[in-house]
């Protein structure tokens, strides 16, 4: 009985391990929406800059007063080419 609990203890950290790095290493930004993003962050969400979870709804929040590098960079990332909200132009600031 106990080798069974072993056995699906380790089957469960094989399994659950590699879904929770990937959806991490997924939620990263590439290092040009970070370039983007960074003065935004910075001016932004400097109280939160350090905790992660904190700086991307920060982000989130103030989405409106983002530059339009960091919109567009953002938009591209997330496969929008460079637009937002169903196909309009990024607005410019």
């Amino acid at each position: 009985m106990k080798t069974m609990f072993v056995l699906g203890i380790g089957l469960l950290s094989v399994v659950l391990v590699p879904a929770i790095t990937s959806r991490t290493e997924a939620a990263t930004p590439p290092a040009y929406v970070r370039a983007a993003c960074t003065g935004d962050a910075k001016r932004l969400c400097a109280a939160v800059i350090r905790n992660t979870p904190k700086r991307q709804a920060c982000m989130r929040k103030h989405h409106e007063e983002l530059s339009a590098d960091c919109k567009a960079a953002i938009a591209k990332w997330r496969g929008k080419g460079g637009k937002e909200g169903g196909g309009a132009p990024a607005k410019k600031d």
